[in-house]
Parts: C-alpha cells; sequence; structure tokens
C-alpha cells in the first residue's frame, strides 16, 4: 500500500526519535490524514525487523476497523477484545484497551500484557486515566517504545515525552487528502419566556427550547435544502433517546434512517454501515459512536 509523503515523513520522524532513545511519543494527525495506514507501515518495518506490536483502542467500531485494514493487507494478527476468541501467540495483536486492562490488571487476571516492542495507542487522549498508565507503563518498563496517536493532543503532556505532526490542514487540502468544508449555523434561538436562574438560563428549559426551536424544528428542513440529492449523512445526536428520535422522522418523511448506539451490536452496526454505503440508508444517526476515526467505504 503506497504510502502519502507526510504518512512517509511521520515514520521516518517515529523512526529517528527511536533511534536517539525516545520511548515516548505522541504522534498528532488531523483527522483524514491516514493514521490506520500509518499503524499497519509502523507494524510492517517493526515485524521485518523481529519485533511485536500491539495496537491499543477504545472503541468497537476503531477495533473492528484497524483489524480490518491489517486484514487486508495480509497481517496476522491476534485480537483481545471481549466476546472475541484471542490468539495470543500471534506477534501482533489488536487490542480493547479496556479488556485488556480487566484481563491483565483486574481480579480475575487471565492473560499478561503482550510482550510488544511497539506500543500503538489509537485516541490517545482519550487514554490518559490512571489504570491506562498502569498498562504503558508494564510495556515501557519492559522495554517498549510507546506512540499514542490523537488529532488532540491535550492533557497527555505528563504521558509523552516528544512529539511528532503528521501533517497540517492545509497539507492535508493541498494535497487532496482532504477537502474544504462548508459550515452552516442554526438560527437564533428565541429565548424570551425561559427561565432565568441567578443570572443564567434556566438548563433544562433552556435545554428544551433549543430542541423544539431548532434540534427537532429544522434539521429535516435544512437538510433537504442543502442535500438535496441526498447524500450519505452521519447524523451526531446529543443522546440516545434522541438520535432514536431523528431516525424516526427521516424515516417517516421517505428518507430511510437508521439509529446505532454503544448497544448496537457488530453484526447489525456492519448491516447499517453496508446499507448506507450502498445508499439503501440516506442517514445513520449516532450518540457517541462516529466521533472517532470512523472510516466510510
Amino acid at each position: 500500500m503506497q504510502l502519502w509523503n507526510h504518512q512517509e515523513r511521520t515514520v521516518g520522524k517515529i523512526e529517528k526519535l527511536r533511534t536517539s532513545g525516545e520511548k515516548r511519543i505522541c504522534v498528532q494527525g488531523p483527522t483524514g490524514s491516514g493514521k490506520t495506514i500509518t499503524f499497519l507501515e509502523l507494524t510492517k518495518r517493526e515485524i521485518e525487523n523481529g519485533g511485536r506490536v500491539v495496537i491499543y483502542t477504545n472503541r468497537k467500531t476503531l477495533r473492528a476497523q484497524i483489524s480490518g485494514v491489517f486484514e487486508d493487507a495480509g497481517v496476522d494478527h491476534g485480537v483481545r477484545a471481549a466476546g472475541v476468541k484471542p490468539s495470543l501467540m500471534r506477534p501482533v495483536q489488536v487490542s480493547s484497551l479496556q479488556t485488556e486492562r480487566a484481563r491483565t490488571l483486574g481480579k480475575d487476571s487471565r492473560w499478561d500484557a503482550h510482550d510488544a516492542t511497539l506500543v500503538i495507542v489509537d485516541e490517545a487522549h482519550s487514554n490518559r486515566q490512571a489504570m491506562a498508565r498502569k498498562m504503558l507503563d508494564i510495556h515501557l518498563s519492559a522495554g517498549a517504545t510507546v506512540l499514542g496517536f490523537t488529532a488532540t493532543p491535550v492533557g497527555i503532556g505528563s504521558i509523552y515525552d516528544s512529539m511528532v505532526q503528521m501533517a497540517s490542514l492545509e497539507e492535508l487540502r493541498g494535497s487532496g487528502v482532504l477537502v474544504p468544508c462548508d459550515v452552516y449555523a442554526p438560527s437564533e434561538v428565541d429565548m424570551e419566556g425561559v427561565k432565568v436562574t441567578a443570572g443564567e438560563y434556566n438548563r433544562r428549559d433552556s435545554a428544551r427550547r433549543v430542541r423544539e426551536a431548532i434540534v427537532f424544528g429544522e434539521v429535516i428542513k435544512t437538510w433537504r435544502e442543502l442535500n438535496p440529492e441526498s447524500h450519505p449523512t452521519v447524523l451526531f445526536a446529543p443522546g440516545v433517546p434522541e438520535s432514536r428520535w431523528f431516525a424516526k422522522q427521516f424515516s417517516d418523511q421517505g428518507h430511510k434512517a437508521e439509529h446505532i448506539d454503544a448497544r448496537t451490536s457488530q453484526k447489525k452496526r456492519a448491516e447499517v454501515f453496508k446499507r448506507w454505503a450502498d445508499g439503501d440508508i440516506k442517514v445513520v444517526c449516532n450518540f457517541g459512536i462516529l466521533r472517532e476515526g470512523f472510516d466510510l467505504k
């Protein structure tokens, strides 16, 4: 698989830092910069040099996505996650960080941490809690290099010692990796009559007004105006009930939509994504699922 210039440059910078002895490296890459493909290249090189790799994720969708890319590239790997039969002896592991914590450090521990020489942490900004740090410390104590990938390197300065920037948004747009986007703001909410508590709008009352005036009132109307050809759409709802509500409203008005959330099975998600990619479903409504690193093929 051919790397883009910024990905090849990133891998080179990481190798240089590792050669100099750096063990804790944060890699900042904007959405769309191809972090998964960079994982793949780093993994291939590590294996060729006799090393072992573990990639930690914190979401089922991301874990399945990374595993799929590795499988398509012919990289033999195991998966450590709840509901999946593990293959612990394979040199490459794609792991759920939550499962790994429980089964390595929990009361009912079942296995040791993977003896990786290279540890890749996806969405590193979301994996900075004490238990996550304990897992990383296990690997660091064994001499591994830890690479934390994120688009938003905030609050992780105590974990990583150096940082590599994959590319700027300007560079990604200039090379055609990203396309310019149009941003539209909603109409102003009429807050007349909303209760005021301690000089501020009452949270519950104002939330209800916002839902009635904009969120529930104009989404479908605006979607039709801005997307007359009904191109595939992702809707990010403020909660699970609202996401279900939106899916029903779109469907009732002739635009097929589906809702997914944390309780949606992997099988159901795969079915929804396929129908979405095929054009059968126009809108996928979700809460907290498609917010990080999701690829629609």
